[in-house]
C-alpha cells in the first residue's frame, strides 16, 4: 500500500485502519449491525459468540442451525438493554410477518446515502425496533394518528413534526414502498426512522450477551 493510500485510509476509517476492517467485514463468520448511524464505528467491545448448534434461552433449548449471527456495533438500544459487543440471533421471514415490536436488522440502502446524505458507510446492517407498517399513500395526519395509538411520545407536538418531517422525506425517496416506521435512540433520546420493508434482513430473536442468553419477545 502506498504512503497516500495509507493515510487515505487512515481519514476513511477513522483512523481505526485494521481494526475497523475487522468489524465491517465478516470475523468468523459474524456480521456486524450498526447500533446507531451505520457511518460511524461503535464502541467496538468484544465479544464471545458460542459457537453452538444449540443453546439454552429462557430455559428452552434453541436450534440455532436455522439462525444467522451478527454482532452489535453501538449502544443506541442501551435504553432496550442490548448493547455494544451483544450477539444477535436474527432470523429471516417474509416480508408480512414483520410486525411492531420486532427487532430488526435492516439493510443499509447504500443508493440513498450516496444521494442524499453523503457519508463513508462503515456498516451494511443497521438495528432498529419496528412500530409502525405503511403502505404507500398513509398521509401525515393518518401517520399520526396510528403513531398516538402504538407510542405516547407522539402526543408530544416537537415528536410529531419530527416525525412528519423524516416520514415526508422517506416517502420522497421512497414514494411506491410500503416502509416500516421504527424507533433508535440519540443519546438516549428517542428518535424514528421510516425504511422500506423490502430492506428488512431479518427479526432478532435471541441476544447473547454477558455469557448469558435471552429472548427479544416471544420467539
Amino acid at each position: 500500500m502506498s504512503k497516500f493510500a495509507k493515510i487515505l485510509e487512515q481519514i476513511v476509517t477513522f483512523g481505526l485502519g485494521e481494526k475497523l476492517l475487522r468489524y465491517t467485514t465478516h470475523q468468523d463468520g459474524i456480521k456486524c449491525v450498526a447500533a446507531g448511524d451505520p457511518a460511524l464505528p461503535g464502541a467496538q467491545t468484544e465479544s464471545n459468540l458460542p459457537v453452538l448448534q444449540f443453546i439454552e434461552v429462557d430455559g428452552r433449548r434453541m436450534d440455532l442451525s436455522q439462525l444467522e449471527s451478527f454482532r452489535v456495533c453501538g449502544n443506541s438500544m442501551l435504553p432496550q438493554d442490548i448493547a455494544d459487543g451483544d450477539c444477535l440471533f436474527v432470523r429471516q421471514l417474509p416480508a408480512e410477518q414483520y410486525q411492531a415490536g420486532d427487532f430488526l436488522v435492516i439493510q443499509v440502502d447504500e443508493d440513498y446515502y450516496r444521494k442524499y446524505k453523503p457519508k463513508t458507510l462503515v456498516y451494511s446492517y443497521k438495528l432498529r425496533r419496528a412500530l409502525l407498517r405503511l403502505e404507500p399513500g398513509v398521509g401525515n395526519d393518518e401517520m399520526i394518528s396510528r403513531l398516538k395509538e402504538l407510542d405516547n411520545a407522539a402526543y408530544l407536538e416537537d415528536m410529531q413534526r419530527y416525525a412528519i418531517r423524516k416520514y415526508q422525506k422517506a416517502r420522497q425517496v421512497y414514494p411506491d414502498r410500503e416502509l416500516m416506521l421504527s424507533t433508535t435512540y440519540h443519546d438516549g433520546e428517542l428518535k424514528y426512522s421510516f425504511h422500506p420493508i423490502d430492506l428488512v434482513y431479518g427479526k432478532a430473536v435471541i441476544v447473547y450477551s454477558g455469557g448469558k442468553a435471552r429472548f427479544l419477545d416471544a420467539a
